[in-house]
């Protein structure tokens, strides 16, 4: 039994002509005559479209600036590690939201205020 050719037949494409019967509509941007005519887009993450705990998890690490583990173990230590952001925003007496803003702003602060808490306790 034969074995199959490898040699495969190219079709040789002519790229002028192929750009020459595109019909597809170029559609230029608009161009902004004026500086105040552009827009600042803020970079907040998108709000959660779900509300199962890894969404919101997901949400909230956006928010605190997706912290590396070490930056978070080194604020909240291993056992502020294990608890969620609510979790942790609950216990500090803040919305989770705040505390995202204040840990990607003054991670040292949240830290101060988590040493103060958990030396409450002990």
């Amino acid at each position: 039994m034969a074995k199959p050719s490898k040699n495969r037949i190219r079709k040789t494409v002519d790229v002028k002509a192929a750009a020459a019967n595109n019909t597809q509509p170029v559609v230029e941007a608009p161009v902004p005559e004026t500086p105040a005519a552009t827009k600042v887009v803020p970079t907040t993450p998108p709000q959660p479209t779900s509300t199962s705990a890894t969404g919101l998890g997901a949400y909230y690490a956006g928010l605190a600036g997706r912290p590396s583990k070490p930056s978070v173990i080194y604020v909240f230590t291993k056992a502020g590690y294990a608890l969620s952001w609510v979790q942790r925003a609950v216990r500090l007496g803040i919305t989770p939201e705040e505390l995202c803003e204040q840990f990607r702003t003054d991670a040292a602060g949240v830290k101060a205020k988590w040493a103060v808490l958990t030396a409450k306790k002990a």
